[in-house]
């Protein structure tokens, strides 16, 4: 009975980190660099903070160089996948 209880504490456990894992996180800065056709954007925070995306492109188009953004993304590894970027 005490293993029971004990492996199912464990799978919720799991199961929690795995799904706060994959929660979208978002990022509000000024676009400091752009790649539109690669995919790719920079976002820089209060001067020091900087942050780089990649995205669809299309999630790109008419955003520029000094836009005020807010990236919707999920860190997958090392890569910060941005699946919205909104102008403010």
């Amino acid at each position: 009975m005490k293993r029971s209880l004990h492996m199912l504490v464990m799978a919720v456990v799991v199961v929690a980190l795995l799904a706060g894992a994959a929660i979208a996180k978002e990022f509000k800065g000024k676009v400091s660099a752009i790649d539109a056709g690669g995919g790719k954007i920079t976002v820089k925070k209060m001067m020091i903070m900087k942050k780089e995306f990649t995205a669809d492109p299309a999630a790109l188009q008419g955003i520029a160089e000094k836009d005020k953004v807010t990236v919707t993304y999920e860190k997958e590894g090392d890569v910060n996948k941005a699946s919205k970027v909104e102008k403010q």
